[in-house]
C-alpha cells in the first residue's frame, strides 16, 4: 500500500529506477542527488587529500626529526607507504564492488581516517615509546586510502542522473570544480601544514589534520537522507525487479 503511495508522494514523479536511499526507499529527483548531495561527498574527498598531502609533504622531515631516523630510512620508509597507500586503492575497488559498495567503503574510510589521524596526533604529542604506533598510524592512514579513493569520484557519479539533461550537465560542472578544488587543497596543506607543522609543533600540525576528519566525516553524515544507493543485486524472491545502473564510462559517455 505505501509503495503503491511513494509516486504521488511526489507530486505524481515516478522514483528512480535501480536507485534507493539508505533505508532501501524509492528515491526522487527533487528530494536527493545532485549538487545537494555531491557537495557533502566532495567535503570528505577534499578532507582526505588535504590531510593526506599534510602528512606525506613534510613526513621525512619528521622521520629524521623527533624520530631519528637517517635520510636513507627515511626515504625508503616514506617510499614502501607511499607505494602501499597508491596501491591499496586496487584492492578497496574490489572489496567495494563485491562486498561493501561504494557508500559502506566511505563510512569504513572515514573511520579509518579518524582513528589513523587520532593516532598520529597521540604519537607525536604523547608516546615516550612512538615508533611502532606511529608506523600503525600511517599504514592505518594507507588502507583508509584504499578504501576511499576508488569509491569517492564513483560514488558522486551516483547522485546525477545521466539521463536527466539538468542533472547531466550539473555533473559535468561538479567535476571541473572538484578537481580545481582538490589541487587547491593540495597545494595549501603542502605549504600551510608544513608551516604550522615545523613552526608550531608536530602535535598541532598533526591534530589540525584529525579535526578537518572528524568535521568532514560529520558533514558526510549529515547528507546521508539525501544520499542516492545504486541496487547492485535484485533479491531473487523480489516480485519487480528494479533497473540496473549503467557503468560508470557508459554513463560519462551519454552526457
Amino acid at each position: 500500500m505505501v509503495d503503491a503511495e511513494a509516486p504521488f508522494l511526489e507530486g505524481g514523479e515516478e522514483p528512480l529506477a535501480g536507485v534507493s536511499d539508505f533505508r532501501g526507499r524509492p528515491v526522487y529527483h527533487v528530494t536527493s542527488g545532485g549538487w545537494r548531495s555531491a557537495i557533502f561527498v566532495a567535503v570528505v574527498e577534499g578532507a582526505g587529500s588535504f590531510a593526506y598531502y599534510g602528512v606525506s609533504a613534510n613526513l621525512i622531515t619528521y622521520l629524521t626529526g623527533p624520530l631519528s631516523h637517517s635520510n636513507a630510512a627515511a626515504a625508503a620508509a616514506v617510499n614502501v607507504w607511499t607505494g602501499t597507500a597508491r596501491l591499496l586503492p586496487l584492492l578497496g575497488a574490489f572489496v567495494a564492488d563485491s562486498w561493501l559498495g561504494r557508500y559502506w567503503s566511505i563510512i569504513l574510510a572515514c573511520t579509518l581516517y579518524v582513528l589513523g589521524y587520532g593516532m598520529i596526533t597521540l604519537a607525536s604529542t604523547l608516546l615516550a615509546q612512538q615508533v611502532a604506533f606511529f608506523y600503525a598510524s600511517l599504514y592505518l592512514i594507507a588502507v583508509a586510502q584504499g578504501a576511499d579513493k576508488p569509491c569517492g569520484l564513483s560514488f558522486t557519479a551516483d547522485q546525477f542522473d545521466p539521463d536527466h539533461p539538468s542533472e547531466c550537465a550539473a555533473r559535468s560542472s561538479f567535476f571541473n570544480w572538484w578537481h580545481f578544488s582538490i589541487a587547491v587543497g593540495i597545494g595549501i596543506a603542502i605549504n600551510v601544514v608544513s608551516y604550522i607543522q615545523e613552526n608550531f609543533g608536530w602535535g598541532i600540525g598533526f591534530g589540525m589534520l584529525c579535526t578537518v576528519m572528524i568535521c568532514a566525516f560529520v558533514v558526510f553524515l549529515l547528507g546521508i537522507p539525501t544520499y542516492r544507493l545504486h541496487v547492485s543485486i535484485a533479491s531473487s524472491d523480489t516480485s519487480m525487479k528494479m533497473k540496473m545502473p549503467q557503468p560508470t564510462w557508459r554513463r560519462h559517455a551519454a552526457c
